[in-house]
C-alpha cells in the first residue's frame, strides 16, 4: 500500500478530507479506475518525496453541473520537484527524469501516462503543478451521476454479479490499453488473461481447459496475428467451446464495415476504444446471457 512505502521511506502521509461536509455520497462511477488514478499519484508523490517529507490529500466538492455532482482530489507533496522542461513531457509513457527516487519501488514507468488517459476516458480533467525542489501538485475533477434512489447502483450490481469471478482472456499489445481494461475487469471482479497478440490468445486458449475461458475479448489491430485472424483460428479450433465461447472484438474504428467484419469472423460484439466500463459491463453481461 502507499501508507507502507511512506512508512518505509519516512514519509508522512496526510488525509484531510472531510466526508461530512459532501452534499453526495452516492454516486455512480468506476471505483477501481479512480483507485488506480488516485494510487499512482499517491505513489509518485512518495517515491520522489524526501526523508522527512509530507504527502497531504483533500478531497472537494464543487457545485453540481448539468445535474451531475463535481468532485477535485488534491494530492500536494513536499518532495523534489520536476523541472519546468520535463513538466511538458511527464504524462508521456516511460518518461522520467533521472532523479533519483526516495524509495526502492519500482514501476512500469506508466503511472502519470495511466492517470492522464484514464481520467480523460472519465470525463475528467487534471491539473499539475511543480517547483523543483519544493513539491507538486495534482488535481483531478471529474464528474459523478448522483443516484438519489439506489435504482441504478442495484441495476449495475446485478450486471456485475453475473461477471463476478468469470475469466476473461484478453489480447492487446498496447501496455497503457491493457492496463487500464485491467482496472476494469477489476472492477467486475474477473479473472484476466492478459497476452500480447493475437497469436498467444490462440495458443493460450489452445493450452486452456474446455471451459475454462467465459470470454475473449480481442485487439483487432495487433502484431504478429491481428485479431480477426485470432477469432477465426479460436473458432476453428476442434473444442467444443471454440464455437460457442464469446469473442468480443477492441476497436478504435466504430463504422459499420468494420463491426460486420468482426461479425463476419466469429466475433459475438464490438466494443470502441477507448473501452468504456459500462458498456463494457453491459456487453459482457449481454453476452453471457446468450
Amino acid at each position: 500500500s502507499v501508507r507502507a512505502y511512506a512508512e518505509q521511506s519516512n514519509v508522512n502521509v496526510v488525509v484531510d478530507t472531510d466526508r461530512s461536509a459532501f452534499k453526495h455520497l452516492r454516486l455512480i462511477g468506476s471505483a477501481p479506475l479512480l483507485n488506480r488514478t488516485l494510487m499512482n499519484i499517491a505513489t509518485n508523490a512518495v517515491k520522489y518525496n524526501r526523508p522527512g517529507g509530507e504527502v497531504r490529500f483533500r478531497t472537494e466538492e464543487l457545485p453540481c453541473e448539468g445535474g451531475k455532482a463535481r468532485y477535485r482530489f488534491i494530492c500536494d507533496d513536499t518532495g523534489i520537484g520536476m523541472s519546468e522542461q520535463f513538466q511538458k513531457h511527464a504524462f508521456d509513457p516511460y518518461a522520467r527524469e533521472g532523479k533519483a527516487s526516495n524509495t526502492s519501488f519500482s514501476g512500469t514507468g506508466l503511472g502519470l501516462a495511466i492517470v492522464k488517459q484514464i481520467v480523460e476516458q472519465l470525463g475528467g480533467k487534471i491539473d499539475m503543478a511543480s517547483v523543483e525542489g519544493e513539491g507538486t501538485h495534482f488535481a483531478v475533477t471529474l464528474d459523478f451521476a448522483i443516484d438519489n434512489a439506489g435504482r441504478n447502483a442495484a441495476s449495475a450490481a446485478g450486471a456485475t454479479a453475473q461477471l463476478r469471478r468469470k475469466r476473461v482472456l484478453f489480447a492487446e499489445d498496447n501496455l497503457l490499453n491493457r492496463e487500464i481494461a485491467l482496472a476494469m475487469f477489476e472492477e467486475l471482479g474477473m479473472k484476466v488473461d492478459a497476452v500480447a497478440d493475437g497469436k498467444q490468445a490462440v495458443e493460450t486458449f489452445s493450452a486452456s481447459a474446455p471451459g475454462e475461458f467465459n470470454f475473449v475479448l480481442l485487439d483487432i489491430m495487433m502484431p504478429v496475428m491481428d485479431g480477426l485472424a485470432a477469432a477465426r483460428a479460436i473458432r476453428a479450433l476442434p473444442r467444443p467451446d471454440a464455437a460457442t465461447v464469446p469473442i468480443i472484438a477492441v476497436s478504435a474504428n466504430a463504422f459499420q464495415d468494420d463491426v460486420e467484419r468482426s461479425l463476419q469472423a466469429g466475433m459475438n460484439a464490438h466494443l470502441t476504444k477507448p473501452i468504456d466500463p459500462k458498456k463494457l459491463r453491459d456487453t459482457l453481461a449481454k453476452a453471457a446471457r446468450q
